[in-house]
């Protein structure tokens, strides 16, 4: 961001936002929680401009683990305006997050409207799976997730040795297992 003081080679919103003190932010309560909140107008690299709201959770100003900053190109919205919004579309974005680079969406090739639709149902249901377990409060959907690719790896190695065992053709399993 490129704040007065900053406007040749900018600053990183974290560094910009501890030079700040308490009194420049505002006291807001969204959602039924409080923050210590900081609106910034103005521009941001390759972006015209731009809103930028810093927060804090009341009880943990200044701690770096705490803070948050939301931007959005609507610079009419107000600041609780865009944090209730966030609030309600973060779990949309974790979950499309989690799916592109764990469940293979964005690897997918459907092409029809049905194929997609029923794609879209076993990523959810993937999903919810694998967040299922939750450990301190979090959803440790990384470690459900290979905790569930074990079981099934061990699962297809169990039923190719019981194949072996009874001495089924292996070109049979390659088959059922579509490899090959």
């Amino acid at each position: 961001m490129f704040p007065r003081g900053y406007r040749k080679k900018g600053i990183k919103i974290s560094k910009f936002a501890h030079s700040l003190k308490k009194s420049d932010f505002d006291f807001v309560t969204v959602g039924g929680r409080n923050y210590h909140i900081y609106t910034y107008l103005g521009k941001i690299n390759g972006q015209s401009k731009v809103k930028i709201v810093i927060t804090w959770p009341e009880g943990s100003f200044g701690n770096p683990k705490t803070m948050k900053s939301f931007i959005s190109t609507d610079i009419e919205m107000n600041p609780k305006q865009l944090l209730l919004h966030y609030m309600k579309r973060w779990p949309i974005e974790v979950f499309f997050r989690e799916a592109n680079r764990s469940l293979g969406m964005k690897t997918a090739q459907v092409r029809s409207k049905r194929a997609v639709i029923r794609y879209q149902y076993i990523l959810m249901l993937s999903y919810i799976f694998c967040g299922m377990e939750v450990t301190d409060g979090r959803i440790e959907f990384g470690k459900q997730r290979r905790k569930h690719q074990v079981v099934i790896e061990t699962f297809h190695i169990t039923w190719i040795h019981e194949q072996a065992l009874k001495g089924v053709d292996i070109s049979w399993v390659l088959a059922k297992l579509r490899v090959g």
